[in-house]
């Protein structure tokens, strides 16, 4: 019983003690929550920095290239394509890390991908933007596969796509650091 009788000299030294450590020790307490705001404004900035650079280097050469090629698309049919791309690079990846899909797994899996690429040919064509079930579609495949395909180890599945969405705020954040030099 080492702990509680730890807890009841505490409790008797706290009360026995000065009203000037009492303040004291309060604010040595609070100060770390005091610092939230600044790691909350640090994330900030990372995650702001993160999505400027996504639509500077990504999102604006991407649409001018599709402009310039003359298949007109709205900024939020590009927000969707990279998402889908990286959906569907993430699948590839995962794909070829396993040793063993089923045929069954394999036809689900072409099926997917040629669904959601006449969703994305005939419901994406030109700016008219995406409807609320356009972006559910391929992230509802995306995240059904592994079950479907009875996947004994899903982090296998999914850490591709972790990667490539967590790795636009990281590069933001290099791409910020060496234009600080």
């Amino acid at each position: 019983m080492g702990v509680f009788s730890d807890i009841k000299k505490s409790i008797i030294l706290w009360r026995e003690s000065s009203v000037i450590f009492r303040v004291i020790t309060f604010i040595l307490t609070i100060s770390p929550v005091a610092s939230i705001s600044d790691t909350v404004f640090q994330w900030k900035g990372f995650f702001s920095t993160g999505i400027e650079f996504y639509n500077d280097s990504l999102i604006c050469p991407l649409n001018n290239l599709l402009s310039s090629l003359g298949i007109g698309r709205g900024e939020e049919v590009v927000h969707y394509l990279v998402l889908v791309f990286a959906f569907y690079f993430s699948s590839i990846l995962s794909v070829f890390q396993t040793q063993f899909i089923r045929p069954v797994g394999k036809i689900l899996l072409f099926l997917n991908y040629i669904l959601a690429f006449l969703v994305l040919v005939f419901i994406t064509s030109g700016e008219s933007g995406v409807s609320i079930f356009q972006w559910f579609f391929p992230v509802f495949c995306y995240f059904t596969i592994p079950f479907l395909l009875s996947y004994k180890n899903k982090f296998v599945w999914y850490y591709p796509a972790i990667i490539v969405f967590l790795s636009i705020p990281v590069m933001a954040a290099i791409n910020e650091g060496i234009g600080r030099i």
